[in-house]
């Protein structure tokens, strides 16, 4: 019998992780020539005993590709959105003809009361009229429902950080409501 030595799996191989590791860090220069990356970055490396040259030009080529691909996409993608904001720009307004929330001042003065605790100490209606943010852009159940969501959104970032940090123990994860 025979014994045929099948070159193992490209795709997944830890030679081309670190050959793509390598270009996307950007220390095989695209000038260098296949041959030369070969010999000055992979000849040595255990992950490349098993390939060889033979198909070396080729993969390198496609990895090059690949990672110049992705760059490039990143420069279309904010091109075409910049065209898109030319054609659609960001509404200055709501659906109800108040001021777009997530762009208004309101809602960094709010933040920063929050910040400083200041919606814990004072009703939600001394909150609205002490500053002229507020009560000139947004009325007052308009304001409230705004202060809820940011105080919930920052209780629910506190929990996606804690749960990241596994702070918060694996018996108490199963019996929180809205973790899943």
């Amino acid at each position: 019998m025979s014994s045929n030595k099948q070159e193992p799996k490209w795709i997944k191989s830890p030679a081309k992780a670190y050959l793509l590791d390598l270009i996307e860090k950007g220390k095989v220069p695209s000038t260098l020539k296949p041959r030369e990356v070969h010999d000055e970055f992979c000849v040595n490396r255990p992950e490349f005993q098993a390939f060889g040259y033979k198909h070396f030009s080729n993969r390198l080529r496609a990895l090059r590709e690949k990672v110049a691909d992705r760059n490039d996409r990143a420069d279309r993608d904010a091109a075409a959105l910049a065209s898109d904001r030319l054609l659609c720009p960001r509404p200055n307004q709501d659906g109800f003809g108040l001021p777009y929330w997530p762009d208004s001042e309101a809602k960094e003065v709010l933040c920063e009361d929050i910040d400083r605790g200041n919606h814990l100490t004072m009703t939600k209606e001394q909150l609205w009229s002490s500053k002229p943010e507020h009560y000139e852009s947004f009325p007052f159940d308009v304001f409230v429902k705004h202060v809820h969501q940011e105080v919930k959104t920052r209780k629910f970032h506190a929990y996606i950080a804690d749960k990241a940090k596994k702070v918060i123990s694996e018996n108490a994860l199963k019996h929180m409501p809205f973790a899943k």
